[in-house]
């Protein structure tokens, strides 16, 4: 599966989970219902978008739209109106099997979510200095005083300024509001495919959302392009240790970063903290 399709079907499945959270709460008086009117439209619509560019994004070993024969099968005028229909009727489907079956979909948003750092749940924002550091150019201004919305006007007349694309995604993905944060890694990824400061902070998004196997996998492919990336090789031993109790293999890790001269204060701080946490662990203690 591309890297495209399959954070398109991250932002997909994330609005639908947003959906089925939003009825529970509806329905536990946790949010009045003309409130929700709003968000399920927003939730509907980012699905809705997801479903269709994923249709349109060529299939693998095709060289074709994956729903060209579909849409070939399908002429007429009314073309459109039918798959907005059948849009709709895919995420009805979906929130009603959901609740049928009583699946349990993950609470992406907690007080310590999967993908939290053993010391906090803060975003992870890009290191000054590095790829994922906005040009000083960008925005003159504290971007933690910039609201989304000016971020995303800024991003919006600078696409292809990846600094702050990402500053952007860093914050949705704080906030957990992982749709938004997937489709502007998606872009990232898109306009930057050998980036690896872009492959790690999009791994450390799907461990967030619960996909610690395809972050593994990023992560790797981010180390494959930059095996020196301080960002990857902390990502993936935060990973190794809180998603798949590897603390052997987090330890290996962390003593090699431990030897570096390059690394932040800060990260040099949380490197420590994070070390003796798992060797308490891998003694038992």
């Amino acid at each position: 599966m591309s890297t495209e399709r399959e954070l398109l079907g991250l932002r997909r499945d994330q609005a639908l989970a947003d959906l089925i959270d939003l009825e529970r709460q509806v329905a536990d008086g946790e949010i009045p219902e003309e409130a929700a009117r709003r968000l399920r439209g927003r939730y509907e619509a980012t699905a809705a978008s997801a479903i269709e560019a994923l249709d349109a994004v060529t299939a693998p070993g095709t060289g074709r739209p994956a729903g060209a024969a579909k849409r070939a099968a399908r002429p007429g005028p009314d073309q459109a109106a039918r798959r907005q229909a059948g849009l709709a009727l895919y995420v009805a489907l979906f929130c009603a099997a959901v609740v049928t079956v009583g699946l349990l979909l993950p609470r992406y948003v907690a007080e310590r979510p999967e993908g939290g750092f053993i010391t906090g749940n803060e975003a992870a924002a890009p290191a000054p200095g590095s790829s994922l550091d906005p040009a000083p150019s960008a925005s003159p201004r504290d971007l933690s005083k910039v609201t989304e919305a000016e971020m995303e006007k800024v991003v919006a007349a600078n696409p292809n300024v990846l600094g702050m694309r990402l500053a952007l995604a860093a914050r949705y993905a704080g906030k957990g509001q992982y749709d938004k944060a997937v489709e502007h890694y998606g872009v990232a990824l898109k306009q930057n495919p050998d980036d690896a400061g872009v492959r790690a902070q999009a791994g450390w998004l799907l461990f967030k959302m619960g996909r610690a196997d395809n972050a593994l996998r990023f992560l790797d492919q981010a180390l494959a392009l930059d095996p020196s990336s301080a960002d990857a090789l902390w990502y993936k031993a935060n990973i190794l240790f809180e998603g798949r109790k590897d603390a052997t293999g987090a330890l290996k890790i962390l003593r090699g970063l431990q030897s570096r001269t390059d690394l932040p204060a800060e990260r040099r701080t949380e490197v420590e903290r994070l070390t003796a946490t798992v060797r308490r662990a891998a003694d038992g203690s």
